[in-house]
């Protein structure tokens, strides 16, 4: 199941009428929202510009998707690593890794993407089995990482032993820019 997001908007906690008195500072409103994905337990934190080319353009069901967003909230969970080393590869402890990762994910960007309706700003998150756009390209702009021999985005910290998850919304921040 790639992107539902039409079916995710009629579930979703809706944008509220009246938008919060916020700071007019994306500086501050990005460290606010870094702040608070760390309060959540995020690994990385990064805000990105999301490429209109990274949004998937319609569901698997073939129905349009309308994610005309311009900021990406990127978060990164590590997988367990000394349970990762302690693998040969060949047993169960892989998948259960990924999936925790995944779990962790999913709980905070549906938390601060529900957090910033509430605000009255509209937002969506885009995580493993719904996700609304190609990761590797948010990721890599976000400054996450760089594009590896493997055909992935490899993270200066975590190598390839991560998972990533977004936030996608129109509320103004500030980017971080590639990493080097």
């Amino acid at each position: 199941m790639l992107a539902r997001i039409a079916d995710y908007r009629q579930k979703r906690t809706p944008v509220a009428t009246k938008k919060a008195p916020l700071p007019d500072d994306p500086r501050v409103m990005s460290r606010h929202l870094k702040a608070l994905g760390y309060y959540l337990g995020a690994d990385q934190m990064r805000i990105g510009p999301l490429d209109p080319a990274a949004v998937y353009t319609e569901n698997v069901m073939g129905r349009p998707i309308e994610a005309s967003y311009r900021y990406a909230i990127v978060f990164a969970a590590r997988k367990d690593s000394r349970s990762l080393s302690a693998s040969n590869g060949w047993d169960d402890v892989v998948s259960p890794l990924s999936h925790q990762a995944y779990q962790k994910l999913a709980i905070q960007t549906e938390v601060v993407a529900g957090y910033l309706r509430r605000l009255g700003i509209d937002a969506v998150p885009s995580y493993f089995r719904s996700y609304v756009n190609l990761m590797p390209q948010v990721v890599l702009d976000a400054g996450m990482g760089e594009v590896s021999r493997m055909g992935i985005i490899l993270n200066p910290f975590f190598g390839c032993n991560c998972k990533y998850a977004a936030v996608l919304t129109d509320l103004e921040l500030e980017v971080d820019g590639w990493v080097d």
